[in-house]
């Protein structure tokens, strides 16, 4: 069944839009991805310039990690891109595994749009433009080409988590917090997080995962177009680019 917005989802924040009518929604409400869609769709009608995005995402560097913050563009589409990702799960009957299946559908659908936000963020420091978030991917199939998978937790004092089949060969990146901010803690390659002394059962689900501390990541570096320097702790607003929606 398709997805509907069914109100704020306990313990998220939900960033607060404007639509054209000057009534506040939230950004991961039907209303507002339909008024985007129907603004997008007009756009190309008409052959018009893309406008120049309100509020950019920003970039924050600190010693320890990078703060990205959503726009409320890029935050919209990774809700989109979540709630598509639940509905397809739900029409496919899949099972949510590692236990989320236990979970209520509101708390998937919070854990794929965290998921899809969390994705939004890494692209944006990488400076990748153009990125499509996937839908039904494969296992196996990067979040971020070539190799990247991105690991989201909602909570900043979390480790990366890294389990046991995930490819060796694939770099995880480490991203905390909950829409629109996002800490970006670094990365390691999955055969690197696989050590013995992370391997544990945390929940007691009965699938013990690597959990790695944040302080053995390698950094993930801001792209140049943010213009941070090693120490620089300011913001940095984004050219105006906005990641490529897909239908």
């Amino acid at each position: 069944m398709p997805y509907e917005y069914r109100g704020p989802h306990p313990g998220i924040t939900e960033p607060q839009v404007k639509l054209a009518d000057g009534r506040m929604v939230s950004s991961w409400s039907n209303e507002w991805w339909v008024e985007c869609y129907e603004r997008e769709e007009e756009r190309i009608r008409l052959n018009l310039p893309r406008p120049a995005i309100v509020r950019h995402t920003t970039v924050t560097q600190h010693p320890r990690f990078c703060v990205v913050t959503l726009g409320t563009k890029d935050a919209a589409y990774g809700a989109e891109r979540g709630a598509k990702r639940q509905s397809r799960s739900e029409d496919q009957g899949r099972i949510n595994r590692n236990g989320a299946h236990t979970l209520s559908r509101e708390q998937q659908l919070a854990i794929h749009i965290l998921g899809a936000q969390g994705e939004c963020a890494a692209v944006r420091l990488m400076g990748i433009d153009g990125w499509r978030a996937t839908v039904d991917a494969k296992k196996t199939a990067p979040d971020i080409q070539p190799d990247w998978q991105v690991r989201t937790r909602a909570k900043h004092s979390y480790d990366l988590l890294v389990r046991a089949d995930d490819l060796d060969d694939h770099r995880f990146i480490h991203v905390t917090g909950i829409g629109p901010d996002f800490r970006i803690h670094g990365w390691m390659f999955g055969r690197d997080a696989k050590q013995e002394q992370w391997l544990t059962d945390r929940g007691g689900r009965g699938a013990p995962c690597y959990w790695v501390p944040t302080e053995n990541l390698i950094r993930l570096q801001p792209h140049p177009k943010w213009n941070l320097d090693a120490t620089s702790s300011r913001n940095a607003s984004s050219s105006g680019t906005t990641i490529e929606e897909t239908k």
